[in-house]
């Protein structure tokens, strides 16, 4: 204990001395936190007969490190791309901002490294995903040319659900396995619908405001996705409707 604080003293009285002797080092720190024009006014507030201001500070990276000597911050170029990041002090990545690893944007890392959020902007449009414990990416926010979206994700990586909008059309989507099939609840302007879908994406089953018709009903369709079978209830009335695949009605009632 008393051999650490004895080195502890020491760093601190070093770093003191190297205060005394060269001000411009306090000058790089604040340009590290502030901007280019405020660290500017900084230096035009103080006489720049004493404090001369150094037009560029130029490496390829920054290192802070704690009075134990371990890294906690590291500015720099990894794999030619630049980032910010931030260690604990056990010396393992707590967040970044840049390009780190696979990641271009900010993220957050658990205790053993693994990703638990990630903001980035895609070509799609800008994204947040979040990870649970184990670094499984669950949950997917983004902002897409057709409209913002939520996706919901099995432990696999696996979509299992979606809520979103496509341009005035708002949407719920649950898949089936392997992304497949599922219902979808949507609702636009004039008309709200329940499809659901076989393992091949297929419509198979239509409960809501038939689009031709405007009128609730129900639509049972085969393989191909072809209508086969109508349950209107139209103003005139209700009715049934069987058709062949060529939409030949085959029985009507009534």
């Amino acid at each position: 204990m008393n051999a650490d604080r004895a080195s502890m003293e020491a760093v601190l009285e070093r770093l003191e001395k190297l205060e005394r002797q060269n001000r411009r080092l306090r000058l790089v720190g604040i340009a590290l936190l502030l901007s280019g024009g405020a660290v500017a006014f900084m230096g035009q507030a103080r006489s720049p007969r004493t404090v001369p201001v150094a037009a560029a500070v130029e490496a390829r990276k920054f290192l802070l490190r704690d009075a134990k000597g371990k890294k906690r911050a590291e500015l720099g170029l990894f794999l030619d791309k630049p980032a910010l990041v931030l260690y604990d002090e056990a010396e393992r990545a707590t967040a970044s901002l840049g390009t780190f690893q696979d990641i271009a944007g900010w993220a957050l890392f658990g205790p053993r490294e693994q990703r638990l959020a990630v903001l980035e902007a895609t070509p799609g449009g800008p994204n947040l995903s979040l990870y649970s414990a184990d670094g499984a990416r669950r949950l997917n926010i983004g902002v897409l040319a057709q409209g913002p979206v939520l996706g919901l994700l099995a432990p696999n990586g696996a979509a299992k659900a979606a809520f979103g909008i496509t341009g005035d059309n708002a949407f719920v989507h649950l898949f089936g396995a392997r992304e497949h099939g599922g219902a979808q609840l949507f609702a636009t302007p004039d008309r709200t619908a329940l499809r659901f879908f076989d393992s091949n994406d297929h419509p198979r089953a239509v409960l809501g405001m038939l689009e031709t018709e405007n009128a609730p009903g129900l639509v049972f369709n085969d393989p191909t996705g072809t209508g086969r079978a109508f349950f209107m209830l139209a103003p005139n009335g209700p009715s049934i409707d069987l058709v062949d695949a060529g939409k030949k009605v085959l029985w009507r009632a009534p």
